[in-house]
């Protein structure tokens, strides 16, 4: 009798699973979703520094007042919050750009048009604060705050 050739099992490939972005809405409610970890930060308000500093993070440009925590001071800035120089942060090619929901909304439209990723946040409560900070830990992977 002839031997019947036996199939050798192929070994197959263990699906790596891929991370899920992170969906949050921002103080503005606009739905943001992050597949990767922004790593060039903008921040053009104080309130917008501070959150992301007590999350973890850091930002490439501020506004001109945000001067806490200390090391910020040395970061470059787009003037003031009020009025940033669109051309500065277009400069920079952040990959997140952090603006306070109730003075800075009327930038978020012009900000998105020119491709960029932004987030509005406030400090209006405690649970703002809260949220915010929790929200960008999430997004740069440090949510141990």
């Amino acid at each position: 009798a002839t031997p019947v050739p036996t199939a050798t099992p192929v070994p197959t490939a263990t699906p790596v699973p891929t991370p899920s972005p992170i969906t949050i809405v921002d103080d503005l409610g606009h739905t943001l979703s992050f597949e990767k970890v922004p790593t060039k930060i903008a921040t053009i308000s104080p309130t917008a520094t501070e959150m992301l500093y007590a999350a973890g993070g850091t930002t490439i440009l501020r506004d001109r007042s945000s001067n806490f925590p200390e090391s910020v001071k040395g970061i470059p800035h787009v003037g003031s919050a009020y009025d940033p120089s669109i051309e500065t942060i277009l400069e920079y090619n952040p990959d997140l750009v952090i603006v306070e929901a109730i003075t800075q909304a009327r930038f978020v439209p012009r900000l998105s048009q020119l491709g960029l990723k932004v987030m509005a946040v406030k400090a209006e409560s405690v649970e703002d604060i809260a949220r915010n900070i929790t929200n960008l830990g999430e997004i740069i992977k440090k949510e141990k705050i």
